[in-house]
């Protein structure tokens, strides 16, 4: 996993880093990698969705919604869809419920396909690298 200086990527990880500081709350850092992916998702819908403008003016066209249509216009893997959509459900479970069931959400962080850990590692640890796994794949697509 290299960094390539200046890249999008390369601007948005160091923008991730400073947000994210010395929080080590599951609570803090899922939902902020969160909205950085959802930026990338964006900016990918933008690049290769003639109607983008028309999609994203939408203010109810969620994570979700884009992670779909990413999915529908063919530009995301199977795995890439997968681990986006684990993700999504597990900020979910961090922003809407209070005290969310962690061992359900340890389980799904460890179905990620991006990562090269096992159930040993800190799951923090896990879905960050693949969060930083899937913004590289994210901009390859829209940089191509």
């Amino acid at each position: 996993m290299g960094f390539v200086a200046g890249s999008i990527r390369d601007t948005l990880v160091q923008e991730l880093s400073n947000d994210i500081g010395n929080s080590k709350s599951t609570r803090v850092i899922i939902p902020l990698c969160h909205i950085y992916l959802e930026h990338m998702m964006t900016l990918l819908l933008e690049k290769k969705y003639d109607e983008s403008d028309k999609f994203l003016a939408d203010t109810n066209n969620s994570f979700k919604k884009k992670l779909e249509k990413l999915n529908e216009l063919g530009l995301l893997s199977d795995d890439e869809y997968n681990d986006l959509d684990l993700i999504n459900q597990t900020r979910n479970d961090f922003v809407h419920t209070f005290k969310p069931d962690l061992e359900v959400v340890q389980e799904r962080i460890f179905q990620l396909k991006h990562h090269v850990f096992n159930e040993k590692t800190n799951p923090v640890k896990a879905i960050l690298y693949d969060i930083i796994e899937l913004m590289l794949f994210l901009e390859q697509k829209i940089m191509n």
